[in-house]
């Protein structure tokens, strides 16, 4: 609309605004464009995708993405966790000097279904054995080509599937099977079954045998594993619950003689299980239910 200021603007000839108004009109009804082509959604749309850019966002959103730094994608090419997650730990003992290193390491052999032990220990001792891992399935049902992270670990369910002792495979839906967890101790990904088993738990309804280095395991009493392994207050620890149970730990790196250590896997470390013994008692507080075992020394 012209607004006219002054009485002198009004002599103005008004044919020509009269002729641009009605040809306004005229274009509006049609549904005309001003290039005399019929408007459609696809105009605005090629016009969109006429200033994309090569990050397939406008201009404007590459510009504003690019001002801010917790926005911007990461390098395709790098694990995002790389520069942070750290391959070793350092056990020290707490000035008891109960125990060297080698005490330690001896402490975590042990005999499944009559077969011995020593953590950590390649997979392939346990295959050989016969054992054979349960993998998770993909969304497409498929077992292959799961990966363990580098300098990580992963906790995997294990069969038997009819080794020297000639016991039948379990079934994927059989309760007696074991869990172990498997360390990746290398800077790439690798498959669980070329990674080393650092942990080991058994349950006594699974039916296996699983005793530890003084013979005392599922079955024993709880009293009878602390007579063997002592009740120094710098490695043993013992909690009641309400339900009756009690949980027994052993850390024996605590006792370590001085200038003595131990190189274990740091995101172990973080998570308190790069060395550690438990006991689970049932609700009668006495007999020993469920024995884990966590070794996750580095090879050297």
């Amino acid at each position: 609309m012209h607004y006219f200021k002054t009485k002198k603007s009004l002599r103005k000839p008004v044919l020509p605004v009269m002729a641009a108004m009605v040809l306004s009109a005229v274009l509006l009804l049609t549904g005309c464009s001003g290039t005399g082509k019929m408007y459609s959604p696809e105009d605005d749309e090629s016009s969109s995708n006429a200033t994309l850019s090569d990050t397939g966002t406008t201009g404007m959103e590459a510009e504003t993405t690019a001002e801010n730094p917790g926005d911007l994608p990461s390098d395709p090419g790098k694990n995002p966790d790389e520069e942070i997650r750290k391959k070793s730990a350092v056990l020290e003992g707490t000035g008891s000097d109960l125990f060297t290193s080698e005490t330690v390491d001896y402490y975590y052999s042990f005999t499944l279904e009559g077969s011995h032990f020593q953590l950590p220990c390649r997979f392939s001792d346990f295959s050989k054995a016969g054992w054979e891992l349960v993998l998770p399935e993909s969304e497409s049902g498929s077992t292959a080509g799961h990966i363990v992270p580098y300098y990580s670990y992963e906790f995997f369910d294990a069969v038997q599937t009819g080794g020297s002792n000639g016991r039948a495979a379990s079934s994927q839906d059989d309760p007696k099977r074991i869990q172990l967890c498997l360390a990746n101790f290398t800077d790439k990904g690798c498959p669980p079954e070329a990674c080393t088993v650092c942990g080991i738990t058994v349950r006594s309804d699974s039916g296996f045998s699983f005793l530890t280095t003084f013979k005392e395991g599922l079955g024993s009493s709880l009293s009878a594993m602390i007579s063997v392994f002592g009740k120094d207050s710098s490695v043993y620890s013992v909690k009641k619950y309400e339900d009756g149970s009690r949980v027994l730990q052993y850390r024996f790196s605590n006792g370590l003689s001085e200038k003595q250590t131990i190189s274990v896997l740091a995101e172990a470390e973080e998570k308190a299980l790069a060395e550690l013994m438990t006991a689970e008692t049932g609700k009668d507080g006495k007999t020993i239910e469920t024995l884990s075992l966590y070794y996750f020394k580095i090879p050297k």
